[in-house]
């Protein structure tokens, strides 16, 4: 049952406190600032006070793996003070569900290779990792939401006709969108369901975008087995524009809240400019909650937030570690910047 506003006062406040003095963007602002990935490292894991000249884990031997550790300590961290704080903290585990669902794939391919999967699950997803496993071992999916307890055997036995791992992440990655919107819908706020919705609208846009580019005796087929569950547009919609390509694409959102992304789906724009396009589109509605005094979506927002300031850190850090020698400002374009 979703709560009102006014349950969230305790819980909002605390969240505010926990956001520090400094915006998301000047987080980012001194992430794109660092000289090395010892720098992002230590603005990582030291927070706002961060010492970057004493503190002894900036060092040229921080790399990437350092980086994918504490950014994904930074998201655990986030998670947990989101739930802590939250009076009902079962109506904010959807926005985990994206954890489940890696740890769900991930436990399932190990456990048909037989490898064991702990060391690589997320520690913070709503299932914990020996449950996850647990489940694989014993085919048992009860403590998973409901879409994914039913896709997790579907899952097998799509692997058992086919021996392609890539079958598995098909089946789960649909179940997945559908408890993330079914979830978002039990909140009862209009920010968190326009938020589950555009994350499945545009990550079938993004499906649509890659399938239309492959040989055209399978793409019909795959794209509609590919394409995930919990969005506003019909799939119906996109099987008959595939023929179209990105044309066909902008047809199909020109009459959507969606209708901006049609200048972003241009016949010349790369790959990674729509990827990052389309996130910041998902995002933006979250620059808007710092006007909100209390509410769930303050809480939602923190996590949300922490997730793409990590996703940042990550970019910024991999293109200093690959002495790639973009500047800063090319650097700059490829952060998502529309969150702050």
């Amino acid at each position: 049952m979703a709560l009102r506003d006014t349950d969230y006062i305790y819980s909002s406040a605390r969240i505010r406190a926990a956001e520090g003095t400094s915006s998301p963007r000047e987080r980012i602002e001194r992430m794109l600032e660092s000289k090395s990935a010892g720098e992002i490292y230590a603005k990582l894991t030291g927070g706002e006070n961060a010492d970057i000249g004493s503190n002894q884990a900036v060092s040229e031997n921080i790399g990437i793996n350092e980086i994918d550790d504490a950014a994904e300590n930074l998201v655990e961290n986030a998670a947990h003070l989101m739930l802590l704080s939250a009076p009902e903290p079962d109506l904010l585990k959807f926005l985990l569900y994206q954890f489940d669902c890696t740890n769900l794939k991930t436990a399932i391919k190990c456990g048909i290779r037989e490898i064991d999967a702990r060391n690589m699950l997320y520690k913070f997803a709503s299932v914990a990792p020996d449950d996850v496993i647990s489940a694989v071992r014993d085919r048992v999916f009860d403590k998973f939401p409901e879409n994914m307890r039913i896709a997790a055997p579907e899952a097998f036995e799509e692997y058992a006709k086919t021996s392609d791992p890539r079958s598995i992440d098909l089946v789960i990655d649909r179940a997945c969108f559908a408890d993330i919107t079914h979830g978002a819908e039990l909140t009862k706020s209009e920010f968190l369901i326009n938020y589950a919705h555009a994350k499945a609208d545009i990550t079938n846009l993004l499906i649509f975008d890659r399938v239309s580019k492959m040989n055209v005796r399978i793409r019909e087929s795959l794209l509609s087995r590919a394409l995930v569950l919990g969005g506003e547009i019909p799939h119906e919609e996109f099987i008959s524009a595939i023929e179209n390509g990105r044309e066909g694409l902008r047809g199909i959102i020109s009459s959507t809240r969606y209708y901006k992304l049609c200048d972003v789906f241009s016949d010349s724009a790369s790959s990674d400019d729509i990827e990052r396009d389309c996130e910041n589109f998902i995002i933006a509605p979250v620059s808007d909650i710092k006007y909100k005094p209390f509410g769930i979506e303050i809480l939602a927002a923190y996590f949300i937030t922490a997730e793409y300031e990590a996703k940042n850190s990550r970019i910024i850090a991999a293109n200093i570690i690959s002495d790639s020698g973009r500047s800063s400002d090319k650097i700059r374009e490829a952060v998502r910047m529309a969150y702050v």
